[in-house]
C-alpha cells in the first residue's frame, strides 16, 4: 500500500501526463478488491455492504478523472 500511495502521489505533481497511474490503480488494485467484495458478501458477509459501495464510487470517480484527464490533454493540444 505504500508503494500504491507513493505512486499516487506522484500523480499530483503533473496530473495530466501521468494520467495512467489511475487506470492502473483501477483495475488491478480497486477492482480486484471490489470482486473479493462481492464474493464476501455472497458468503454471507454483511458487513462489507458500505465497503462495496466506497470502492463501487472509488473506481468511478477513479475512471471520471481519467476521462477528465484526456479531455484536459486534448485542449492543450489544441490550443498549442
Amino acid at each position: 500500500m505504500i508503494g500504491w500511495t507513493i505512486l499516487l502521489l506522484c500523480g499530483l505533481l503533473k496530473p495530466i501526463e501521468r494520467k495512467g497511474i489511475l487506470i492502473i490503480t483501477v483495475f488491478p488494485v480497486v477492482f480486484l478488491y471490489l470482486i473479493y467484495d462481492i464474493i464476501q458478501l455472497f458468503n454471507g458477509a454483511t458487513s462489507v455492504v458500505s465497503v462495496l459501495i466506497i470502492r463501487c464510487f472509488l473506481i468511478t470517480l477513479l475512471i471520471a478523472a481519467y476521462i477528465f484527464a484526456n479531455q484536459m490533454k486534448e485542449k492543450k493540444k489544441k490550443n498549442s
